[in-house]
């Protein structure tokens, strides 16, 4: 009788084999698309998540621009009207965001 199981297990032993393999290989290659939606997924969300800092960034870089240009113009006009009311000429030049964006507080634009 023994004879018979191990007869029977010898000549099952290449299927056995065989269908191991492929399920180890099935599973590996699943696992391996599942790992890489995975990344693509977070992927995305990285480079949403920058493209929005970014963009915040961006905005809030131009509100401080505009912030500081119009504390540049204001103090200007109030020089101006200053030097209106001592009755004195004013020729300093208005303030220019050309190439300064409003962020050198310390030079005069040009």
């Amino acid at each position: 009788m023994d004879n018979n199981l191990t007869n029977a297990v010898i000549q099952k032993a290449p299927a056995i084999i065989f269908t191991t393999a492929f399920i180890s290989l099935m599973t590996t290659e699943v696992s391996m698309v599942l790992a890489e939606m995975v990344s693509e997924y977070f992927q995305k969300r990285r480079d949403a998540a920058a493209a929005e800092a970014q963009a915040k960034g961006l905005a809030e870089g131009i509100a401080q621009g505009e912030e500081r240009m119009g504390r540049k113009w204001a103090e200007w006009n109030s020089n101006r009207l200053e030097a209106e009311e001592r009755g004195e000429d004013f020729d300093e030049p208005p303030p220019s965001s050309h190439g300064l964006n409003g962020t050198d507080d310390d030079k005069q634009s040009e």
